[in-house]
């Protein structure tokens, strides 16, 4: 028998040993679990928090790679899991129940349905990045890109930035993870100091959508594809 994966359903002493035999053996092993709904009375008194959903989820999805994990709930909060984290990164709340998650083929965009019903919902494609180290992490969202950072075992919002008046279509990172390219339907790509969250250039409107932007890996230049079917060469310059 040739077993590639696993998963491992309940983190008790059971099945945490279960999944570390399959982990030894080389199997690559995810473990499960269902987050508590409440503290006890000895970690009320401890001060701890629960952070996470108090009025249910209602969608679960995996990266094809296993990268990232989203989940959604009633409340329309939508949570994206590094894989191995303790905590997510959380998109901001749309306001009503979230019904579907999908990630596309090669995980860096995720579709969400949001409604009261399949007859009213409404999609939402967010574009999400990872620094090469796993420490930042990119999420765009309809007309702002949000940024979080690991801060011990979490990863912690640290600030939005966008000056897009519409959706965005596009976005990269580059490898050192000090700057970061995002366009909009106004087609100017802007380039971005991740640390600050502030402005540093804008490059000319492109005549057609964009959607797609990459940095060199020097982070010298960046190019941009877009509906016109062209592919252009940009020099970075911050």
């Amino acid at each position: 028998m040739d077993i590639r994966k696993a998963a491992v359903l309940g983190a008790g002493t059971m099945g945490a040993g279960i999944a570390a035999h399959l982990s030894n053996a080389g199997i690559p092993t995810l473990l499960l679990d269902i987050a508590p709904r409440e503290l006890t009375p000895d970690e009320e008194k401890k001060g701890l928090t629960l952070p996470g959903y108090k009025s249910g989820v209602t969608s679960l999805a995996f990266s094809s790679d296993e990268k990232f994990l989203a989940s959604g709930g009633k409340d329309g909060i939508v949570r994206i899991f590094v894989t191995g984290e303790a905590t997510g990164a959380t998109i901001p709340k749309n306001g009503e129940t979230v019904l579907a998650l999908t990630f596309s083929r090669e995980g860096r965009k995720l579709t969400t349905a949001y409604g009261d019903g399949p007859k009213s919902a409404k999609v939402l494609l967010s574009e999400i990045i990872t620094a090469k180290d796993g420490d930042t992490l990119l999420a765009a969202t309809v007309d702002a890109v949000h940024v979080w950072r690991k801060q011990g075992k979490s990863m912690e919002v640290v600030g939005t930035f966008s000056r897009s008046t519409e959706p965005i279509t596009a976005l990269a990172l580059s490898h050192d993870s000090r700057f970061a390219l995002s366009c909009g339907g106004d087609n100017l790509i802007r380039l971005w100091d991740v640390s600050t969250l502030k402005q540093v250039r804008v490059f000319a409107a492109a005549q057609h959508v964009i959607r797609s932007l990459a940095f060199s890996s020097d982070g010298s230049h960046a190019v941009s594809g877009d509906d016109g079917s062209e592919v252009r060469l940009w020099k970075i310059e911050p």
